[in-house]
């Protein structure tokens, strides 16, 4: 499994609307969708959940050895083999 998402600094994030929430991850009420996790002192903004994702370009990817052969690699961004602070 794979997802984009937006990271930014928790306190410059405002969440407005009703979500649910288990163990920093927060999903839609209606729908059961991931809409956002909380990471530390970050927010990631899944990109799927978004009406304009393609306003965000990928800088760096994470867990790229467990990258499935089809993925695509994404130029221009670096990469982690696992977590970004656990490299």
């Amino acid at each position: 499994m794979f997802y984009a998402a937006a990271i930014f600094d928790a306190h410059s994030v405002t969440i407005a609307g009703p979500t649910h929430a288990y163990k920093g991850r927060c999903f839609c009420p209606n729908c059961g969708s991931s809409v956002f996790a909380f990471i530390g002192e970050e927010i990631e903004l899944h990109l799927g959940a978004l009406d304009q994702p393609e306003k965000f370009r990928p800088t760096y990817e994470c867990w790229v050895a467990r990258r499935a052969s089809w993925v695509p690699r994404f130029s221009d961004t670096v990469t982690y083999a696992k977590d970004c602070d656990a490299n």
